[in-house]
């Protein structure tokens, strides 16, 4: 059913040209943009921890709404585009710094093309006579749960001589395939988790895969990063940059993050890039870099509780944190039964009265609002169904509860892997 529903759209969209589809996908994004409430909310939490300290709120908004418009737009436009003949595709794409491409494939050797999940990135597959004559292309790729859609777009990929490399059977091929001349194209901005590099995106601390540096590093060839901007109905402008040889990591993400800046509203911001995972959250990895990332946006903390803040507990968490882990942004919502007087602190302290759930929920959502960066993480301190159930009406990315009542540094290093006192 998923296979014959992929056809039966592929057979709709034949029948309308690509500007028409890209129209035809942007009225869909905005629609979505407003039917979707929990994308919407994605949209906007994303943009605000990437951009809030550089937009104001009505841009992020706006810019949200782009975001939908567009995804919808360039997805629509990847299913186009693999069927069209490849003497049309020149019609909808320019490049800019094409040189840096043919500079990179001159030295004898290959090279990798790292790029993000933005605009039609299923162009590069069809670019193949813009590369020098006899230069194979190739790909690194996710096979996905469908066979028979998998298969589909495999050939649809593989129709101008493209070679796939399927993810999970190791790196060697693809290493050997740079290495004899070819031009790698990697996706470099997915999250990886424990496996992963900590390095800054949109000067927010992320793992991201080391894959691109290690390839290059073991091929020993040169890497170009590559963005995708729509710039009309159905056109869009590749622009190439270089990186050289034997790049970091880091290199890597910032080189990419500048192409993703010239057209935000271009990249995939509609899945959960910052989520929270695992039983350690506090920690970028349970693997720990061998060096300490540079100082970024720190994570935006509210720690929820019935009683006192411990001020001093806090302060020795964070004196003795791991420098390799997220910086941290924390603040108190005290929850009492009477005003209380808030002493000078470094920490900012909110306090509620008597309160219910829905209370709990409407000023954690009034301090999500209001800060420059949405709350990412609530750490409920004393165990209470209404503080949980306010957290969860709130509908906050990530929620933990202190149910063995521990003291809040002891809880806090129990949320920090490899947490060493000194």
């Amino acid at each position: 059913m998923e296979y014959a529903g992929y056809r039966l759209v592929e057979r709709l969209l034949s029948l309308f040209t690509l500007a028409q589809v890209d129209r035809l996908g942007s009225a869909i994004g905005s629609a979505f943009f407003y039917c979707s409430s929990k994308y919407r909310r994605l949209a906007i939490r994303n943009l605000r921890i990437a951009m809030g300290r550089e937009k104001s709120r009505g841009e992020i908004d706006k810019l949200a709404r782009a975001t939908c418009q567009r995804t919808i737009a360039n997805f629509l436009g990847t299913l186009k585009t693999t069927v069209l003949p490849t003497e049309e595709i020149e019609q909808h794409v320019s490049l800019l710094g094409k040189e840096h491409l043919r500079d990179a494939l001159s030295g004898g050797k290959g090279a990798i093309l790292v790029l993000g999940h933005m605009g039609n990135w299923e162009l590069l597959n069809r670019l193949h006579q813009y590369l020098p004559k006899g230069t194979p292309a190739g790909g690194i790729y996710q096979p996905l749960k469908n066979p028979l859609v998998n298969d589909l777009l495999l050939q649809r990929r593989e129709q101008d001589g493209s070679q796939l490399f399927n993810k999970r059977d190791g790196f060697h091929a693809p290493a050997s395939f740079v290495q004899s001349g070819g031009l790698l194209i990697v996706v470099a901005d997915q999250k990886v988790g424990r496996g992963g590099t900590p390095v800054p995106f949109f000067n927010r601390l992320s793992s991201l895969s080391p894959l691109p540096a290690l390839l290059a590093r073991k091929a020993g060839v040169p890497v170009v990063a590559a963005g995708i901007e729509s710039t009309s109905p159905g056109k869009w402008q590749i622009v190439f940059e270089p990186l050289g040889p034997r790049p970091l990591t880091t290199d890597i993400i910032s080189t990419l993050e500048k192409l993703i800046r010239r057209s935000p509203a271009d990249f995939l911001w509609l899945h959960n890039r910052w989520r929270l995972v695992g039983k350690t959250p506090l920690s970028i990895s349970s693997r720990k870099s061998k060096t300490t990332p540079p100082t970024t946006n720190p994570m935006r903390t509210v720690l929820l509780t019935t009683e006192a803040p411990d001020l001093p507990a806090l302060e020795r968490y964070l004196a003795h944190r791991d420098p390799s882990d997220f910086p941290l942004s924390c603040e108190f919502l005290f929850v009492t039964e009477q005003a209380e007087e808030s002493n000078a602190s470094n920490f900012p302290i909110h306090n509620l009265v008597a309160p219910s759930a829905g209370q709990v929920a409407a000023e954690l959502n009034t301090l999500d609002e209001n800060g420059v960066t949405p709350i990412e993480l609530v750490l409920v301190l004393t165990p209470s169904s209404m503080l949980e159930e306010g957290s969860k009406q709130a509908k906050v990315p990530r929620m933990i509860t202190n149910r063995k009542e521990l003291p809040l540094d002891e809880f806090l290093q129990s949320l920090t892997a490899d947490f060493t006192k000194t």
